[in-house]
C-alpha cells in the first residue's frame, strides 16, 4: 500500500529544522486541505531549512526534481 503522505527535509542532513509555529500552522493547513479536496492523492510535503529566500529555493528545486507539483505554499 502507498502512503498518501511523506514528509522530506530540504536540509543538508535531512533532519528537521528548528520549529516556527507560525510556519508549521501553515504547511499543516496545506497539508489538511490538500488531503480533503483529493484524499486518494500522494501528498509530499518538502520542509525548508528555514525561512530565508535562498533555503526556500533549494527546497523548491527538490519538490521539482524530478516530480511536477501541483501546489507550492510559501506564504
Amino acid at each position: 500500500m502507498q502512503r498518501c503522505f511523506t514528509k522530506i527535509y530540504a536540509t543538508p542532513d535531512e533532519r528537521p529544522s528548528p520549529p516556527d509555529a507560525l510556519w508549521a500552522l501553515e504547511s499543516s493547513l496545506d497539508v489538511q486541505w490538500a488531503h480533503a479536496i483529493a484524499p486518494n492523492a500522494r501528498i509530499v510535503l518538502v520542509e525548508a531549512a528555514s525561512s530565508s529566500l535562498d533555503d526556500r529555493k533549494s527546497a523548491i528545486a527538490l519538490a521539482t526534481t524530478p516530480a511536477r507539483p501541483v501546489q507550492a505554499s510559501s506564504s
